[in-house]
């Protein structure tokens, strides 16, 4: 019996892959990558698939997102089995492949980018057998899952800088000292010193962004329901609804999620939540990151929300989640 000489432990290797001329990929050229937003391919033979290995994979991947409205998984997951792994599936820009077999030469997880198309992310986790590989994923299951999800939110935030509206940004920075990369497919609808509104909108969605600011004063204004009282009194005076009286506000009945973050080396907060039109029948999913600017000693938030009737929503506010973290506070050099 094989002996493996260590309890689980996993090399990480962080690697930008840069091969010549195998099959696997080269350095010369890299045709784009397949596959649509959020959606991953998992290579894995169907009757481990059937198994506890392919649970694990799903109840990781596919677990319902933080705060919509309707069940929508973090990643649409495709399974496919090893023989059928072609060039065609090697192009898809999200790839996972276990390879759990007592054959294997080492325990552990690999991870290559842009290995056979580009942007791609291929991630490869070894394990003699499915016990091995489920403790595996116990301990870095959330690490590999957070991994696939910065890669996405990267390539949204490089597609955006490249479409960026940089009379936007001057406006931005002028009368708000604000730094925020916005693509040139969003218009600029209400501006001030205090309040900003951005939006996209189609026949059926509307993507919307949201700027406050106010002074900052204690510790207790970054406590939850502080934060849930500033936004409900910004959104009735700044965002009316389509009815007389009617406005935006918090959907208390499913009390918004808030985690603590850096952000560009601010103090910063995270709140996700669901946002209804008081007076009407309308909502949808909010994200929202909150900063300390100790700079100038103010609070900002900015906020990403979405309308789109029975639609997903998903993949409509993670674009709007890459645009609100590429905010930053304007310096001098920014101003001139």
């Amino acid at each position: 019996m094989k002996k493996i000489l260590f309890s689980l432990l996993i090399t990480l290797l962080l690697l930008s892959a840069c091969f010549n001329g195998d099959d696997k990929g080269s350095g010369v050229f890299k045709p784009s990558s397949a596959g649509k937003l959020y959606e991953v391919l998992v290579v894995v033979e169907p009757d481990l698939w059937k198994t506890s290995v392919g649970e694990n994979i799903e109840k990781l991947f596919m677990r319902a997102m933080d705060a919509l409205p309707q069940i929508e998984p973090i990643f649409d997951v495709i399974n496919i089995q090893h023989s059928s792994f072609n060039n065609m599936f090697k192009s898809h820009r999200n790839i996972l492949n276990l390879r759990i077999s007592e054959n294997v030469d080492s325990v552990g997880i690999l991870i290559l980018r842009d290995y056979w198309a580009s942007p791609q992310l291929y991630v490869e986790i070894t394990a003699n057998n499915s016990k091995q590989f489920d403790s595996l994923m116990q301990i870095k299951g959330i690490q590999v899952l957070n991994l696939f999800l910065s890669e996405e939110k990267s390539r949204l935030l490089a597609a955006y800088k490249k479409l960026e509206d940089q009379s936007v940004r001057r406006k931005l920075i002028e009368k708000n000292q604000l730094v925020l990369n916005v693509p040139s497919k969003y218009t600029l609808d209400v501006h001030n010193e205090n309040f900003a509104w951005i939006s996209h909108e189609t026949a059926k969605t509307t993507q919307g962004i949201l700027i406050w600011q106010y002074p900052y004063r204690s510790e207790k204004q970054l406590e939850i329901n502080s934060l849930i009282l500033a936004r409900d009194s910004v959104l009735l005076k700044n965002v009316p609804g389509g009815v007389p009286e009617s406005y935006m506000a918090t959907e208390h009945q499913y009390p918004p999620v808030l985690r603590n973050i850096r952000h560009k080396g601010f103090y910063a907060l995270e709140m996700r939540g669901l946002w209804i039109v008081e007076g009407d029948f309308m909502g949808g999913p909010f994200v929202n990151l909150t900063l300390v600017d100790t700079l100038r000693n103010r609070i900002i938030t900015i906020e990403g929300f979405v309308y789109a009737g029975k639609q997903n929503k998903r993949n409509l506010l993670r674009e709007l989640e890459a645009i609100i973290y590429t905010i930053d506070v304007a310096t001098k050099e920014d101003e001139k």
